[in-house]
This record gives structure tokens, C-alpha cells and sequence, in this order.
């Protein structure tokens, strides 16, 4: 068994002890045993963990995108935890609004609950605001049991299975973005990167109405787009002359931001939702591209309580497949090794989802 922080190597796992998926140093993902959490204080809940997501977010921690683009470094004696979307089971509750043993997922928005922005709902504009499992010092959700405060938890039915549960978190990014960008019914929306969030956008908008044109320059990628709803999908090459009312930057290829802006017609508005690679940004032309044709860009960070509770109702009714590409449940053991090869070629040939039952 590997070796948890605070126990000398050669130690025996207890039987208090859960396992973590973690990481001690950039590029090395292993399993690490951590102590059970304590009980749950007032307005906390302890949670049975079942599955959390990986992502992209998980690739880059591997690779250590972010933690250089921001400064931050791994303390190897307080490891990186992996999980950012993550759904569980309430064990116990410190909470009146919560019931030991319903099903939540977590939000990895961990802000802190008192100051102005997150009294009005605008917890994504903490100043204090951390992401679980992607920053460093905020452990993410990928391990045997979490003690949260119950703000961070939102109740899902029985009926969700794990991995449509995790990418809950996925869909209401989706909500808040095309709330910011006022996409309104009978509007058509270029989505430009159908990846995981682009095709939760599609169905999104399908749903409201709208006519829908997904861009990417992977055939592969446009045959998933069409399969969530896009009306249309195709190559950066054949987007000229489209004239669309809005359009969505899901991608984090700072390259295509020019032709998110091209795709749209006059005052047409630009959603940029992919996080780029590197800070300093450049749009060339921004005469040509936003001020002569009067484009619009909107910004939009994440997501607030309230889209995760829209993007439960939704998934919750009609008939749109929520259920992810060809997902694969990568049991605990197995996560480190998942992880190093999703970082080496990413992205993979399946949805990836670490199955945490056998980590208490």
C-alpha cells in the first residue's frame, strides 16, 4: 500500500485510513492514504464519495499548466488532490437542509460562503475562491470520503447514474455561459470546440430552441457534436459567411478566438468560455473583428449555485442523452496510471471516470 503524509514508510494501512488519488510532484499521479475526516461540524456534511470525473482540468494538474501559469507549487508533505466534479452519499449530516443518505454532487467551487459576491450568488467572483482538485491547496473530491460545508452540495435523484451525475458540473458551466451571452429562443449559436463542455452547450441550446452549428477541425469531434444535437457540424474552412447571432468559445485554443468572432454577423455576440493556455491574449484586428462590426464579448467564469440547480432540473426532464461518449469507469487503483496516459495523449478514446467504491 502506498504511503499516506504523516505515516512512516513501511506503515500498515488502518482501517481509518481511505485512499486519495493524488500527486506529490507534477507528472507523478499515485495513490495516497489519508485519514478518514472527522464528523461534521454545523452546516458540514461527510460524504461517501462514489466517482468523480477526469477531465481536462485533471490533465493539465498532471501536466502542471496551471499550477505554473499562477505560481503555485506542490508541498510533497500536503499532496495535490485529484477531483473536481465528484458525486457521493450523505454519511452524516451537520445540516437541517441535508438527509443522511441522499445523493449530492459537489460543487468545486470552494469560495467562502460570506463575503458580498457569494451572498448574492456570484460565489465564482470570491476573492477568496479556490477550485477543488485544481488548485493547489484545496484537495479535490477524488478520494474515500469528503467533509464539505453543505453549500457546496446539491441534491440529485437516485435515478442519475454516477457518470451522468458528474458532468453535472459540466452543464451548468454550460447554463451560466449561455445565460451571460442572452441566447434567446430562435437564435442560432456557433459552438466552436465540441469537447465535453461544447457538446453540453449543443444540447443546451437544442433545447431552447436554437439552431445550432458546431465547428472543430476533428472529424471525430464533429461526429459527437451532430450525436448531441448540432443541426449542423463542420470545419474551421467552411465557416465563412455563416452570419450567426451568437457564438461560443469552448476551447482553449487561443488561435480560434479570432474565428469565433468571424462566424457571427454584425453585433453578434461572442461567449468566451475556453480558459487559454497562457495569460497575455492576443486578438489581432480587434478594429476589424469587434469595433467596426460592433461584436459584442462577453466574459463568463464557471458557474454559481444557481446554474448547478437549473442544470439539475434540466437533466432531470425531456429527452436529451445526458450520458456521456463511451464512458469508461476507471476503478481507484488503476486512476494513476489513467491519469499519466490521459496526460500523454489527451484527448482519450473514452469519457474517463475514477470509480472510488474501493477506496474506504
Amino acid at each position: 500500500m502506498p504511503n499516506s503524509p504523516g505515516f512512516p514508510p513501511g506503515t500498515e494501512r488502518a482501517e481509518a485510513d481511505m485512499l486519495a488519488v493524488g500527486m506529490r510532484e507534477v507528472n507523478q499521479p499515485e495513490l495516497i492514504e489519508l485519514p478518514e475526516p472527522p464528523m461534521p461540524s454545523t452546516d458540514e456534511l461527510l460524504i461517501d464519495m462514489e466517482m468523480v470525473a477526469l477531465s481536462i482540468a485533471e490533465v493539465r494538474a498532471v501536466r502542471g499548466d496551471r499550477f505554473r501559469h499562477f505560481g503555485q507549487k506542490i508541498d510533497p508533505s500536503d499532496p495535490f488532490i485529484f477531483g473536481f466534479a465528484g458525486v457521493g452519499r450523505i454519511r452524516k449530516s451537520g445540516s437541517p437542509s441535508f438527509a443522511e443518505g441522499g445523493r449530492v454532487i459537489l460543487s468545486g467551487l470552494v469560495s467562502c460562503g460570506k463575503c458580498s459576491h457569494c451572498k448574492r450568488g456570484l460565489e465564482n467572483h470570491c476573492e477568496q475562491m479556490r477550485l477543488a482538485g485544481i488548485d493547489v491547496g484545496c484537495p479535490g473530491y477524488g478520494r474515500g470520503q469528503v467533509l464539505v460545508p453543505a453549500r457546496l452540495a446539491h441534491r440529485i435523484p437516485d435515478t442519475f447514474s454516477p457518470e451522468k451525475a458528474c458532468v453535472v458540473s459540466e452543464v451548468a458551466t454550460g447554463v451560466h455561459a449561455l445565460r451571460r451571452g442572452r441566447l434567446k429562443a430562435g437564435e442560432s449559436l456557433g459552438v466552436i470546440g465540441s469537447g465535453r463542455h461544447g457538446r453540453q452547450v449543443i444540447r443546451l441550446a437544442r433545447r431552447m430552441g436554437c439552431r445550432v452549428v458546431a465547428i472543430d477541425p476533428q472529424e471525430s469531434s464533429r461526429e459527437l457534436a451532430l450525436l448531441a444535437g448540432a443541426h449542423e457540424a463542420i470545419g474551421p474552412a467552411s465557416a465563412s459567411g455563416l452570419d450567426l447571432d451568437c457564438a461560443i468559445h469552448a476551447n482553449s485554443d487561443e488561435s480560434s478566438l479570432a474565428l469565433a468572432c468571424n462566424v457571427t454577423g454584425p453585433q453578434g455576440r461572442v461567449i468566451l468560455l475556453g480558459t487559454p493556455a497562457g495569460k497575455d491574449v492576443e486578438l489581432p484586428d480587434p478594429y476589424a473583428l469587434v469595433s467596426l462590426p460592433e461584436r459584442e464579448l462577453i466574459g463568463t467564469d464557471s458557474k454559481t449555485a444557481e446554474g448547478f440547480r437549473v442544470a439539475i432540473e434540466i437533466m432531470s426532464t425531456g429527452e436529451e442523452n445526458w450520458e456521456v461518449w463511451n464512458p469508461r469507469r476507471v476503478p481507484i487503483q488503476e486512476a494513476p496510471q489513467a491519469l499519466k496516459t490521459a496526460a500523454q495523449s489527451w484527448p482519450p478514446s473514452h469519457d474517463l471516470f475514477i470509480d472510488l467504491s474501493g477506496s474506504r
